[in-house]
């Protein structure tokens, strides 16, 4: 009997375990002994290579112009099992087959002198493109492989997202964001956010669309016209009616508010946003809406969110080499490191 009892004790403290080992509040983080591929563009290299962590096994995958590699500029995008390979300074974009990493197609804007700069997949057939140099965004049909149409806005679009049946493209220009309605494809309404709306992103928790305002003086016209830099904000926009909900500031201790520049922003799940700024990384608890807490305090160039493994992916840039990192949603700390010798320019968990 006793015996017995024993046993039920120990099964009762296993489903114990496993209850809490599944509770929704912990981030879903693989072992960082399952490896995992990222697309990379490595410093003088001839194609985008595909990179396995940790091992590090590396094979060059796509061959892309020289041009186009050595831009910092150059954007990845994922969407149904094609690569979106943006090159702002080539007037280009690629399409890459995910699995044989061959070029599908290469899509010219030089005729109409449009940088690609982001791109948001509405739904199964359209895209929209955000173009940094002028007023426009270009709609691109998915199925035909050409921009079908093109939409006339206030002030050039520096990054754009989508949410449902609606388009959010954020102008810096002008301190706004254009929200399009995609059954439409017309303009419905211009929001007025703080200074220098600059990136944008989707709280899938809140329903609520991010848009992260850089604030003044951070622009590179600003620096043959210095005016007074003003601090970061986020704001939270409704999509039921495309009102602002709140901008909160983005202060955070020990560092100089009005000083920091972002250079990437990523929203994940469980009511977390990150950026990265010239001052370190700062997480954001989008479910508060009140606060912003200083990570790290090492610069890193881009943050993103790997939704396959649950974590975010993190590029430091230094002069003999780089280092990507891998880290947990919730709280931004590392889990793991992995250093190169080669400098990298931007990378894309896969």
């Amino acid at each position: 009997m006793l015996h017995t009892n024993y046993k039920v004790v120990i099964f009762s403290l296993f489903l114990s375990l496993l209850f809490v080992a599944c509770s929704p509040e912990d981030p879903l983080i693989n072992s960082g002994s399952v490896s995992w591929s990222s697309l990379v563009i490595f410093e003088g290299g001839t194609g985008i290579s595909v990179v396995t962590l940790p091992s590090k096994n590396t094979s060059t995958s796509v061959q892309l112009p020289p041009e186009v590699l050595q831009n910092a500029a150059v954007k990845i995008a994922y969407f149904r099992d094609k690569i979106y390979v943006l090159s702002p300074q080539t007037f280009t974009m690629y399409i890459v087959q995910d699995k044989s990493f061959v070029i599908l197609d290469t899509i010219k804007f030089d005729s109409t002198n449009l940088k690609p700069t982001a791109i948001s997949f509405a739904n199964a057939t359209t895209a929209y493109i955000a173009h940094e140099n002028q007023p426009v965004i270009s709609i691109f049909d998915l199925t035909i492989k050409k921009v079908v149409s093109t939409i006339a806005i206030s002030t050039p679009s520096k990054d754009i997202s989508s949410f449902e049946n609606q388009v959010y493209a954020v102008c810096p220009e002008s301190n706004s964001v254009m929200v399009i309605d995609t059954r439409t494809n017309k303009i419905t309404k211009t929001i007025e956010t703080y200074d220098a709306p600059t990136f944008i992103g989707i709280d899938i928790d809140n329903r609520l669309v991010l848009v992260l305002c850089a604030g003044k003086g951070k622009t590179k016209d600003t620096l043959q016209n210095p005016v007074e830099k003003t601090r970061m904000k986020l704001a939270y926009i409704d999509p039921v009616d495309n009102s602002i909900v709140t901008q909160t500031d983005m202060i955070v201790i020990q560092a100089n508010p009005s000083g920091a520049i972002p250079t990437s922003f990523a929203v994940t799940e469980r009511y977390r946003a990150y950026v990265t700024t010239n001052q370190g990384m700062i997480r954001i608890n989008t479910f508060t809406k009140s606060g912003a807490v200083r990570t790290s305090q090492s610069v890193f160039s881009t943050v993103q969110y790997n939704i396959r493994r649950g974590e975010i992916t993190l590029l430091q840039q230094r002069s003999n080499g780089s280092t990507i990192f891998t880290a947990d949603r919730l709280t931004g700390t590392t889990i793991e490191t992995h250093i190169f010798t080669t400098p990298i320019r931007s990378i894309f968990p896969i």
